[in-house]
């Protein structure tokens, strides 16, 4: 008789959770190597030239890669449709949901929220 495999509803939902974040984040990395190409007609005759383009994107990759997990992290905010007073404790109910970008250090960072 074969030994059994304990299955552990948890670890699935945590693996499929990080395999759908791991791949929105190659969707983020696919648009800005676009991005890279439109600015790169022709390929950069010199070190410099390369690296300046790279140098000036950086924050556009590093900011959609928070975003990303940022919307991955927090999405139980982003569907939320109430939430209790931390001063008096009543209900309130969520207004429409409103876009903002946040300049941060790794680039901006635009998210949406009740």
């Amino acid at each position: 008789m074969g030994a059994a495999e304990v299955i552990v509803l948890e670890e699935v939902r945590a693996r499929k959770q990080g395999d759908t974040i791991r791949q929105h984040l190659h969707e983020r990395f696919d648009q800005w190597l676009d991005t890279l190409e439109e600015h790169w007609a022709d390929l950069p005759s010199t070190l410099p030239e390369g690296t300046a383009i790279v140098w000036a994107l950086r924050q556009q990759r590093t900011g959609g890669i928070a975003e990303t997990l940022v919307a991955h992290v927090h999405h139980g905010e982003h569907d939320r449709t109430q939430m209790t007073c931390s001063q008096c404790g009543s209900g309130l109910q969520a207004r429409e949901r409103g876009s903002r970008t946040v300049e941060t250090m790794v680039g901006p960072v635009q998210f949406e929220r009740p």
